[in-house]
This record gives structure tokens, sequence and C-alpha cells, in this order.
């Protein structure tokens, strides 16, 4: 109990908002449609407020380092910050210790990048090399995006329907105007206003947004003491 008013008096000094303000975004991702060796895995987004948030996502498998005893197993949660008012963001691991209940952070780098930098190497029509059995090809990335009048309900959010086009492959991209949570995201999607609630590929799901919910640190498979390291990174 102290840990958790510890807590509410950091986010209040941070200027982080921990009311209805605060929303946690479960998304469910099939990895498996682009690659059969994967699987599906749960993403989050959290926003703090309308500058401040963060994206993660949860392995399925364990991993085990070499710092660490190998009989330990060490879960290895990517997470990604994002500044919205200076379209900045700064990417850090939590390797959490699932037997000692431990939790540490490590950065890729010290330094908070630029979003737009980011996005803009991303949107150029750079060619990628992708391989078929024993063949290489390059493919032009070559973006496109085309609004469409299309609407349906997903989830119980009313959204509206895009064509997007890249690496010469098509998605339906199904939105909600209602909420602005899009720039979580670290792609294309930054750029769309509203929050994607669903993207398809040859009639398959391959993102869903599964709810939006005030944030309950419950929830969280960290602990709140990460969020407060962290959130000291904004300042």
């Amino acid at each position: 109990m102290k840990k958790i008013l510890l807590l509410y008096i950091i986010f209040a000094l941070l200027g982080v908002k921990t009311n209805a303000q605060c929303k946690l975004l479960t998304y469910s991702h099939n990895l498996q449609f682009e690659n059969s060796s994967a699987d599906h895995i749960i993403m989050k987004n959290i926003c703090f407020n309308e500058n401040m948030g963060l994206s993660y996502y949860i392995p399925q498998k364990s991993i085990s380092l070499n710092s660490k005893p190998s009989n330990n197993n060490i879960l290895s949660i990517p997470v990604t910050l994002f500044d919205n008012g200076k379209k900045q963001f700064l990417q850090l691991d939590i390797y959490l210790d699932t037997v000692k209940k431990e939790s540490e952070l490590r950065y890729y780098t010290q330094n908070w990048s630029s979003v737009s930098d980011e996005l803009e190497h991303k949107n150029k029509e750079v060619f990628s090399e992708i391989t078929n059995g024993n063949e290489k090809s390059s493919v032009k990335r070559n973006l496109k995006i085309v609004k469409t009048t299309e609407t349906k309900v997903i989830n119980g959010f009313s959204c509206n329907l895009i064509l997007v086009s890249e690496y010469g492959k098509e998605y339906k991209v199904w939105y909600s105007s209602d909420y602005n949570y899009n720039w979580l995201f670290l792609n294309f999607i930054h750029d769309l206003t509203g929050v994607v609630v669903q993207i398809e590929r040859e009639n398959n799901v391959v993102l869903e947004l599964l709810s939006i919910e005030e944030l309950d640190f419950n929830k969280i498979e960290f602990s709140p003491l990460d969020f407060f390291k962290i959130l000291c990174n904004w300042y």
C-alpha cells in the first residue's frame, strides 16, 4: 500500500494524472500470418496524458541471460516510450526475473530519438531484401494510403476504413476518430488520426484493438516502481 501511495505522489510531481485520462489499450497481434514460426502476442499501449505514453508487448517465451543464473527464467519486455509533445521516442527492455520477482531496465540508448526522422526513414522508397526460398528480390516500400467511405462497428468502436499498401502487401485498416492514440506507434499508424481498431490482410485479422480501459496497475505486467523509473526519463 505504501508503494502505491508513493507512486501516486510521484505521478503528481511528474504531472501524470491518475484519473480517467490515464488509459490502457490492449491489442492482439497475429504474428503467425507474417511468420509461420511466430505466434500471437498481446501488445499494450499506455497513455498517461496527451503527450506521455508507452507501448510494450509480452513475449510468449522466457529467455535466459548470460549474466543471470541459467536456472532463472528471465522475461524480456520490450518497451517504447513516446513523448508526443516533443515528437520523440526512447526504447528499452525490462528484464523481469520470474523466480526472484526482480526487474531491471536496460536501454538501447540513453538519448531520445526523433519520431519524425524515424518515420521519414521508413517512408522513403528504399529497397528491401525479401527471401523467397533460395532466391532474393528487391521490393520498394512504396507506401500508399487511400481513404474510403466504408464504416463498421468493431468491438463497440465505430470505425472508418482506409486502404494501405506497402512492400506490395495490401491492408484494410479500420480506425475510430473518437479517440487519439495512434501516436503510440512507431510506423505508418503514427501518422493516422484517431485510433486503429483493426488491420486486415487477405481477410485475416493481423492487429485488433480489444479494449480501452482506465489504467489499472493490477493489469500491468511490471511493477509500479518500474513506472517510476520509466517516468523519470521525461525529466
